[in-house]
């Protein structure tokens, strides 16, 4: 398909072409298409920008991640969850937590996913005080945590001291038991079975098989 800018192509085209780039894996070519669409003189929308995000945080590419935030501040898209979460991520990923947490001070509203996407960035980089703070801050705010909050803060753990991990991964497992979420999703199942192999607890790392 040929990426040359052409007027005749409306949002939604190349919005389908972004789509379908990045959900291939191609990265590159997402950016190389958005090039092409801003040079057409078309600007993106609230669907655009998480797209273009997720192929910079897969690059990763912080200075097209940063050019981006460029865009949706000046289109105006400081109020949307969606685009301001995709921000999160990207900077995440590309290891600027800092800029991560700014974005995430700022925004006027949350979902469940902006605050996952937070304990996801801090248990990347085995911040776990600073993911547990948070895990407790959208708890008391109404926010119920999912399997994937969990899955993070099990993989924030597993790189620091085993003993507290240890402590920490049995307190996390009583608590799923309690919220029934434990088997909602095979990664949180898996993850708990890795803590108890880890610890060379066999009998309780097999109760995750049956």
């Amino acid at each position: 398909m040929s990426l040359r800018p052409s007027f005749r192509r409306s949002l939604y085209t190349w919005n389908l072409m972004i789509r379908d780039s990045t959900n291939n894996g191609f990265f590159t070519q997402t950016l190389n298409i958005y090039s092409s669409m801003a040079h057409s003189g078309v600007h993106g929308n609230n669907l655009t920008y998480p797209l273009l995000l997720k192929a910079c945080a897969n690059l990763p590419s912080i200075q097209h991640g940063t050019m981006l935030h460029g865009h949706v501040l000046k289109l105006g898209f400081q109020a949307d969850t969606f685009v301001q979460t995709a921000l999160v991520d990207m900077y995440s990923k590309c290891s600027h937590v800092a800029s991560a947490r700014q974005v995430f001070d700022e925004m006027p509203q949350r979902s469940v996913v902006s605050w996952n996407a937070m304990v996801s960035a801090y248990s990347r980089r085995s911040s776990m005080d600073q993911a547990l703070s948070l895990l407790k801050e959208m708890w008391v705010l109404g926010f119920e945590p999912t399997a994937s909050t969990f899955v993070s803060i099990l993989s924030g753990y597993s790189n620091l001291d085993s003993f507290e991990f240890h402590l920490l991964g049995k307190s996390i497992h009583c608590c799923l038991i309690k919220l029934g979420i434990v088997y909602l999703e095979v990664s949180l199942a898996y993850s708990l079975m890795g803590m108890y192999v880890q610890f060379c607890l066999m009998d309780e790392a097999r109760k995750f098989l049956t």
